[in-house]
């Protein structure tokens, strides 16, 4: 029996789209670049891969969170 892949679509306004889809049967996330109806270009990473892409995301989301103001006390 087969599972469908896990996928998660980041559309953007200009009509490109990135597709990132899990394939746990071969331990591969696939990241691929979509204009409209057309994949134009595919990455694949494995764990090790697509763990270092998560942290540097996580780690440069966590610098952005970290410099953002924070509300004076009693807001």
């Amino acid at each position: 029996m087969t599972v469908p892949p896990r996928r998660e679509l980041f559309p953007d306004p200009r009509g490109v789209g990135l597709r990132a889809t899990w394939h746990g049967e071969r331990e591969l996330v696939v990241l691929s670049l979509w204009r409209e109806d057309s994949c134009i270009g595919t990455v694949r990473l494995g764990p090790d891969e697509a763990t270092r892409l998560a942290t540097f995301l996580a780690s440069h989301l966590g610098e952005q969170t970290a410099e953002q103001p924070q509300p004076p006390p009693g807001c």
